[in-house]
């Protein structure tokens, strides 16, 4: 019994761990993302006490930069991980 084994195959693809989080995820960064966009649209705000402060302030963040905070993602990483691919794919293709 033996195996076949093509050249594709044998590409050693490069790790790309920030997007290997968001996929163990499974859906869990869109639902949160979902409410919290929910909220925004029903007139309610994430906020954060202002420092030495009672006072609360809406959050600075976006949504994106909660959801990266909250999963643990890196979003610097996560784009150059974008643009790696992208060259990769770029260069597998021919494409400049």
């Amino acid at each position: 019994m033996g195996y076949r084994t093509t050249r594709r195959q044998l590409k050693v693809q490069p790790s790309y761990p920030e997007h290997e989080k968001l996929k163990d995820l499974a859906g869990a960064n869109q639902i949160v993302g979902d409410f919290i966009e929910w909220l925004y649209a029903n007139g309610m705000w994430i906020a954060q006490y202002a420092e030495r402060s009672d006072q609360l302030i809406p959050s600075a963040k976006n949504r994106d930069e909660l959801l990266a905070d909250h999963f643990g993602i890196d979003r610097k990483r996560l784009e150059d991980e974008k643009q790696s691919m992208l060259d990769a794919l770029r260069k597998q293709t021919g494409v400049a």
